[in-house]
C-alpha cells in the first residue's frame, strides 16, 4: 500500500511537469531546470532517534508532533499537536502489524514497523486525519534515502512459544514465558490480564472506550490498557503484539 501510493504521487508530479513543459515554448536552461528542481523537493523536519532520524514533511511538523512512547523497545508516537490525537507510531525493533524494514545501526541489524491508530469514522477530522498518517510515506522515503531501508524480506515471526488462552469467541495466544506470571480473568465480553494484584490490560469483545484493534468473526476487539510502573510489568503490555501478531494470520481477523 505504503509502495502503490509513492507510484501514484510520482505519477501526478510528472504529469504536472510535462503539462507545464508543454505550455512554454522556451525550454529551461540547466541552471533553470536545477533550481526549479531544488524548490519542489519536499523539506523534512527530522526527529531523532538512537537508530534513525525519521523524516517528516515540513508542514505535516507544523500540525504533529513525535512523542517518545517508551525507550526498550523504542517507539515513537506521532500525535496532533490541536487535540492530542495518536495518528500512527513508528516500532524499532518491536514486532506489530505493519512492517516497513530493516536498517543497519553500527553492527546491529534494526527492524521497523509502523502502528496506525483508528480515527473515528464520524469525527469532523477523519479525512485530515487519515491522510496524515499517510505521512508514513515520507518517513520509509527517507529512511531508503538516508539508511538503505531494506524492504524486501520480512523476517520470520520469532514469538511461537506460547500458550493458549481460550475465549468464547477466539483463542488467544500469550508468551509462555508469563503464563505463571499473569492472571487472566475471562468475564462475558472481556478478558483481564493483571500481574501482582495490578491491571496491565482488557481486552473487550464488544465497543468500548478503547482502541479497537479489528474484528474477529464479526466481533470486535479492543484493547484498554492500563498505566504501570514497573518495567517488567510494561512488558506484559507490551506483548499484547504477541496477541495480535497471531490474531492477524487468521483469516477471521480484520484490521480496521
Amino acid at each position: 500500500m505504503i509502495k502503490k501510493f509513492c507510484v501514484i504521487c510520482v505519477a501526478l508530479l510528472t504529469s504536472a511537469l510535462f503539462s507545464a513543459c508543454a505550455a512554454n515554448s522556451n525550454p529551461a536552461t540547466p541552471d533553470e531546470a536545477a533550481a526549479v528542481a531544488e524548490t519542489t523537493e519536499q523539506k523534512v523536519v527530522k526527529f531523532e532517534t538512537p537508530y534513525a532520524d525519521l523524516a517528516v514533511s515540513e508542514k505535516f511538523d507544523e500540525a504533529v508532533k513525535a512523542v517518545v512512547r517508551q525507550e526498550n523497545p523504542y517507539i515513537v508516537d506521532y500525535i496532533t499537536k490541536a487535540d492530542n490525537t495518536k495518528l500512527f507510531a513508528i516500532h524499532f525493533n518491536d514486532k506489530t502489524n505493519n512492517y516497513l524494514g530493516s536498517i543497519k545501526s553500527g553492527d546491529e541489524t534494526v527492524l521497523l514497523y509502523a502502528e496506525f491508530f483508528e480515527i473515528k469514522k464520524d469525527s469532523e477530522n477523519y479525512q485530515k486525519y487519515t491522510g496524515y498518517q499517510m505521512e508514513v510515506n515520507t518517513i520509509v522515503n527517507n529512511l531508503e534515502k538516508d539508511y538503505s531501508l531494506d524492504t524486501d524480506e520480512k523476517p520470520s515471526d520469532t514469538s511461537s512459544d506460547v500458550y493458549d488462552i481460550k475465549t468464547n469467541v477466539v483463542t488467544l495466544k500469550y508468551p509462555k514465558k508469563w503464563e505463571n506470571k499473569v492472571t487472566v480473568k475471562q468475564e462475558n465480553d472481556c478478558v483481564k490480564f493483571s500481574a501482582d494484584n495490578t491491571p496491565l490490560f482488557d481486552l473487550y469483545f464488544k465497543e468500548c472506550n478503547g482502541v479497537q484493534l479489528g474484528t474477529y468473526d464479526g466481533t470486535p476487539i479492543y484493547i484498554v490498557e492500563h498505566k504501570v510502573e514497573k518495567a517488567e510489568h510494561k512488558n506484559m503490555i507490551q506483548d499484547v503484539n504477541v496477541i495480535i501478531n497471531h490474531l492477524s494470520e487468521d483469516a477471521k481477523f480484520t484490521i480496521n
